[in-house]
């Protein structure tokens, strides 16, 4: 059995491609032909129609004139015979008047093929034709029936009527007559014409006309498509590959008219969501969305594509499956029109593993700094510590001190002591005081104990702040008094500050509570802390003379708390600060800097608390990070972190 090889299997697989396409496009070139000749024909015979018609009209008027002429014509010779009719003439003036017509009549040659006059009268209950017969030379023409169905035009003729009809004459034949009654003489007339020949030549003109459009529509669609099949062949590849793509791309593709109805939607999106393509054309394309994010895509990202330059946007929004589960989603949407309609195409991108992605770096980042506080959070509680281990021994000394002058005073008063005067017993007791240097311990002892209850107290502040700075917190954003939330991370860092600058805290008092995650936004403040003091060791260099400063400050702006972190590190340069928020940009040495701080401290910022993310620079001094931190909850967040 041979199989074929690769090669061979792809160009049958592009022979095959061009087989159909070429299909496609014979079906589309013969769908056009038979539609430019379903028009031709109709155009066609609607016109053929037309001048019928209108010859008909025109030969009811020619052959309605003559047979009124006719009629008027015998009825004068009718009245002349009648006024001067004598006596030779026996049989009477209609006899005479009738023979003369009929033998003025006999000599006619008729009115083309088929037309004649016919003229007749009515004799009890038939119909007696005077003449008319003109085919053949024969001119005779038995009665009929004045019931029959033939000699309708004659029938109303004899009965005074007057006009057109189309009908069947004496021989059966429809034709198309004109008839009148002759006063005077009690006959009918009719001047007819049969229709086959009327129709004969538009029947001809129609059918040449018919072939001639056949001929030119195939003959013009055969020059069209000589100069224009590589241009339908290439419209025929591009639309082919707009589906394959539309079809294969990985991030689902919802389109919706003005109405919001969906019109298109790939297989992407119902790997995504969940419902096919039927089940999804027609619906409104708020049904991939909760409730609650719908608002957010309304006033949103609806409004800023059909409001901004290029009617572009992006968002990220939560949407929903057709089983209920939410996920998180990213919204790149644009608004886009035909000369008819309007339409909104959105691409829609999962980003659950984005976020799991973010959260995993989140936490990784926070136990990296963690892991390097660690040894700066040692020193800091091993400071007060040693003293309150000193001053405890020093108590506990003293204590033992104190209970030996407890002792002897105790035993100079024992009454089983042996008897000596008290002035003994005063002077061993001074001795023992002076030896002790009682004095001393009571001024040292309190002290002692006040400088342990302080190391305590700064050892519990330390370990408080890295507790608030450590716990992972909410997944819903929860009011956060800032102050104490920067406190605490400027008191877990301090370590890595303090060598290299002076700290200023200068916190506007009364702010109210935001919302916020306070885990992920001590982790901000971290980051931009410790980046300042590293550009402040940075800037003062190996020798180490001289500290920085860095100041923190917070106040209300309008519907925000603003966060101002300044340093002396001598700023950022110009050529990288566009390059400061990207992910894994870093000017620190290998091992030193990962490049995500600052590129997770803006997505905490911007994406997940909608606020904003800002560097000032004063180049030779230093940098200012500006935060700004909504005290409401902007509509573009609500619940993303949920995600």
């Amino acid at each position: 059995m041979n199989v074929p090889s690769k090669t061979e299997r792809q160009r049958q697989h592009s022979r095959s491609n061009g087989s159909s396409r070429l299909t496609q496009q014979q079906r589309i070139l013969l769908s056009y032909i038979v539609t430019l000749v379903g028009v031709s024909l109709t155009i066609v015979i609607v016109s053929t129609v037309i001048l019928y018609r209108a010859a008909i009209d025109q030969q009811r008027e020619r052959l309605y004139d003559m047979v009124r002429s006719q009629a008027r014509l015998m009825e004068a010779v009718a009245r002349h015979e009648a006024e001067y009719s004598t006596a030779e003439k026996p049989e009477g003036a209609r006899t005479n008047t009738l023979k003369q017509i009929i033998d003025s009549h006999s000599r006619s040659t008729g009115l083309g093929e088929t037309g004649e006059f016919t003229l007749a009268e009515r004799r009890s209950d038939q119909i007696v034709f005077l003449f008319g017969r003109r085919y053949e030379g024969d001119n005779s023409q038995a009665p009929i029936a004045w019931d029959a169905q033939e000699a309708e035009p004659m029938r109303r003729a004899l009965q005074g009527l007057s006009g057109t009809c189309i009908a069947a004459d004496y021989r059966g034949e429809t034709v198309l007559a004109a008839f009148e009654p002759v006063e005077g003489l009690n006959v009918g007339l009719v001047s007819k014409l049969d229709l086959s020949e009327i129709r004969e030549p538009f029947i001809i003109a129609g059918a040449l006309s018919s072939i001639v459009a056949i001929i030119g529509v195939i003959l013009g669609t055969s020059i069209v498509s000589r100069f224009t099949g590589r241009l339908i062949m290439q419209v025929f590849e591009s639309r082919e590959r707009l589906q394959a793509l539309h079809e294969a791309a990985s991030d689902a593709i919802v389109s919706a008219d003005d109405k919001e109805n969906i019109v298109s939607w790939n297989k992407a999106a119902t790997r995504t969501f969940g419902y096919t393509w039927e089940e999804a054309i027609g619906q409104p394309i708020t049904m991939v969305m909760p409730e609650w994010s719908r608002v957010a895509y309304t006033t949103v990202c609806k409004t800023t594509a059909s409001t901004t330059e290029g009617g572009e946007c992006t968002v990220e929004l939560q949407a929903i499956r057709k089983d209920g589960t939410e996920l998180p989603v990213e919204i790149a949407a644009s608004n886009w029109e035909t000369q008819k309609d309007s339409f909104f195409t959105a691409f829609i991108r999962d980003i659950s593993r984005r976020k799991a992605t973010q959260e995993q770096l989140l936490h990784a980042q926070k136990m990296e700094s963690v892991g390097l506080l660690a040894a700066g959070i040692a020193h800091e509680i091993n400071t007060p510590i040693q003293y309150v281990g000193d001053n405890t021994r020093f108590v506990r000394d003293s204590i033992v001190t104190l209970m030996g002058v407890v002792e002897s005073y105790a035993a100079q008063l024992d009454p089983e002591a042996e008897e000596r005067c008290w002035e003994d017993r005063a002077a061993d007791i001074k001795q023992m005081v002076e030896e002790v240097d009682l004095e001393f311990l009571l001024d040292e002892i309190p002290m002692a104990i006040e400088q342990t209850l302080d190391g305590v107290e700064r050892v519990a502040r330390i370990v408080r702040a890295m507790k608030e700075f450590s716990h992972p917190g909410s997944s819903e954003k929860t009011p956060t008094d800032l102050n104490k939330a920067i406190e605490s991370t400027i008191t877990v860092c301090r370590n890595r500050w303090k060598y290299v600058a002076v700290l200023e805290m200068d916190f506007e008092k009364g702010l109210p509570p935001v919302p916020c995650l306070v885990g992920e936004f001590n982790q901000v403040i971290l980051n931009i802390v410790v980046n300042a003091a590293d550009a402040i060791s940075e800037n003062i260099g190996d020798d180490g003379e001289g500290t920085g400063q860095i100041k923190v400050s917070t106040r209300q702006v309008d519907e925000f708390i603003e966060i101002r972190v300044s340093d002396t590190g001598g700023g950022i340069p110009e050529e990288i600060r566009q390059k400061v928020f990207d992910p894994f940009f870093t000017t620190k040495a290998t091992g030193k800097g990962t490049g995500q701080g600052l590129a997770i401290s803006h997505d905490v910022i911007v994406n997940k608390h909608g606020g904003t993310l800002e560097i000032e620079v004063d180049p030779g001094v230093g940098t200012t990070f500006i935060i700004r931190m909504p005290m409401a909850v902007p509509t573009t967040t609500v619940r993303k972190e949920a995600a």
